[in-house]
């Protein structure tokens, strides 16, 4: 519900609210206006800095003016340390830090932010966003000036920059992955997590501030019970800011953060459930309708007040233009966005203030360790390696000699060669479930693609980038439903805790997930703590894809008058595979790609129109 923008001049001319008047008014969505942009010469050059949201997130203190989109963790600790009162607002809290200890305040500071401080006394402008790339922050340079928003479309605002979309981004959207240093807009970057940015006379300075570090204690500790109080700690601090509501599935994470928030008060959960007529049986350890392990979760904690919704009738591409106009990209998973944003809309309605989700939990809180065995082997303890490959081969049914080939030997292969094999494997499989023309696969190399092999890997750079590309999508939602959407899970707190753990301790006795199941003992039920299943949200998608083929057909027609859709999108295979549906039904991942085609020609046709000068009437809500 805020937003950031600005502008500085490398060459020394004067920057003023007539030069950002273009990213002011695109911005907009993102929040209430605070008032005219800050403007001055820091040292040599000129700067220009604005902020929309609640206010105050601009202030001008001294030879100091900041602007800042934050959501902060720890506030009471930071308050005690900077002698602010713990209610302050977040801008206030970053420019006290910045204040005590210039730069290296992001050191200091943990949850979400993305910031610009113009210092006087520095000479400079510095500029910042999170570990985690929670809050967005892009960037558009040239030899003369460095422009910034929190989206890469309110930069569109800025005459420069333009209004090309960026095909190489496009063609990663489709297959599922992600290109770091592009956006949607031509020419426009994203700030990368965890990075800072020193603006001066003699130019742009970069550096990143934080990475990682793993394994970073020694024996001894309780990881598990440093896990849980990373979690409670969390999820206390967010529900301090208002009437608390949970999307909750029937898994680890946001079974965690529900439980956890209801020590706090009454809680309104949301949970997606198959359509009541829709029958169909589970495959495998699958859990396609979550409704009996939210009951269960429930029943153990009475604060709990679950409400289940459906799909059905939810149209898969209308309605998100509004979330375009706020700076929002496309999301990846389609399907899930019909069940999340008509929960959104609900939780509002219902006086929720703070919206949480575990949606980061499979990568800090719940993480597996397939490598386990190989870590035990690397650290010399061969007998507990080998007492974990028999307890692994008891419970799972697995020949012993299928362990130590697989999770044992194939792990233990150098790291370049197997992410090589895994790269390759990857690319293969991916290449035949994207609908990217023939013509045009060049755009997508095997390399990119390769990299989705990693995002398994716990605290991969990959699963870093992948969670810094949703948060333009994330702070449009966040403003078209007036709610703080915020993950406990990914609460640097507990990013710390889990990246102590010793990788082999996530998998022990058979157990995968060892170390968050030993976690949330008497916290969750044992449907939900010891399942080995998993649940799918719109398990009934083959259905809703069937319901809604009038749309997406009406889509395909309107993509084929596009000429940069019709030549990047493979438009007639994904026309006869719903004409056919679901005769010729795909695997889930060749349907995901199908439906984010057809949200990416949305999305390109959305933007045509509303990033020309003098054409941006955008329809929000």
């Amino acid at each position: 519900m805020s937003g950031v923008y600005g502008a500085v001049g490398l060459d020394g001319r004067p920057l003023g609210a007539r030069e950002l008047a273009g990213l002011r008014e695109i911005i907009a969505p993102l929040g209430p206006d605070t008032g005219d942009p800050w403007s001055g010469r820091p040292g040599r050059l000129g700067a220009a800095l604005g902020a929309v949201g609640t206010a105050p997130l601009s202030t001008v203190d001294g030879d100091l003016a900041v602007v800042a989109d934050a959501v902060l963790e720890d506030r009471r600790g930071l308050a005690g340390v900077l002698g602010l009162p713990a209610d302050a607002p977040d801008a206030t809290f970053v420019c006290a830090a910045y204040r005590r200890w210039g730069p290296e305040c992001v050191a200091h500071l943990r949850g979400g932010f993305a910031f610009a401080v113009a210092d006087a006394r520095r000479g400079g402008v510095f500029i910042a966003r999170d570990r985690l790339g929670i809050r967005p922050l892009h960037v558009y340079r040239t030899p003369r000036e460095l422009v910034f928003a929190s989206t890469a479309f309110a930069l569109t605002g800025w005459d420069a920059v333009g209004s090309t979309v960026d095909e190489v981004r496009v063609a990663a959207f489709l297959y599922a992955t992600f290109e770091p240093e592009r956006t949607w807009v031509a020419g426009v970057r994203p700030v990368p997590p965890a990075t800072a940015l020193w603006v001066d006379g003699s130019g742009v300075h970069t550096r990143r501030y934080w990475r990682p570090a793993l394994d970073a204690t020694g024996p001894g500790r309780d990881h598990a019970q440093a896990l849980r109080e990373a979690l409670a700690a969390a999820v206390a601090d967010r529900a301090e800011r208002g009437p608390v509501g949970v999307l909750l599935s029937g898994g680890l994470d946001s079974g965690s953060v529900a439980a956890l928030a209801a020590a706090h008060g009454i809680v309104r959960t949301y949970t997606s459930v198959p359509a009541p007529d829709w029958n169909v049986p589970a495959v495998g350890n699958t859990v396609v309708d979550e409704s009996e392990l939210v009951r269960d979760l429930a029943a153990r904690h009475p604060h709990l007040r679950p409400s289940f919704m459906d799909s059905r009738g939810i149209p898969l591409l209308d309605g998100h233009e509004e979330s375009f106009a706020a700076g929002g990209t496309p999301a990846h998973n389609v399907l899930n966005v019909t069940w999340t944003r008509a929960f959104h809309a609900r939780a509002a309605a219902d006086g929720v203030r703070v919206l949480l989700h575990g949606g980061g939990g499979n990568f800090f809180f719940s993480p597996d360790e397939p490598g386990w065995l190989a870590a035990l082997v690397r650290r010399g303890r061969w007998r507990t390696a080998a007492r974990e490959a028999a307890h692994w081969s008891r419970v799972r049914g697995i020949p012993l000699r299928s362990v130590l080939r697989g999770p044992l030997l194939a792990e233990l292969v150098p790291a370049a060669v197997r992410k090589r094999r895994q790269a390759a494997w990857t690319s293969a499989a991916l290449r035949a479930d994207g609908w990217l023309r023939p013509e045009r696969r060049h755009l997508i190399t095997d390399e990119r693609l390769g990299a989705t092999a990693d995002f398994a890997w716990f605290a991969s750079p990959v699963v870093l980038d992948a969670l810094a590309a949703q948060a333009e999508f994330a702070a449009a939602e966040e403003a078209r439903w007036g709610l703080c959407v915020s993950d406990p899970t990914l609460d640097l707190r507990v990013v710390e805790a889990a990246c102590a753990q010793p990788a082999w301790l996530r998998r022990s006795a058979g157990q995968t997930r060892a170390v968050c199941r030993a976690a949330t003992a008497g916290l969750l039920p044992d449907s939900i703590r010891l399942a080995r299943g998993r649940g799918i949200q719109v398990a009934d998608w083959s259905d809703r894809i069937a319901d809604a083929r009038p749309e997406l057909l009406t889509e395909v027609a309107a993509a084929r008058e596009n000429p940069l859709v019709s030549g990047l999108v493979d438009l007639d295979a994904i026309a006869g595979t719903l004409a056919e549906w679901p005769g010729s039904e795909p695997s889930p991942i060749h349907r995901g790609g199908l439906l984010r085609a057809l949200l990416a020609s949305r999305y390109i046709r959305w933007f045509e129109e509303h990033s020309r000068p003098k054409a941006r009437n955008l329809p929000f809500v």
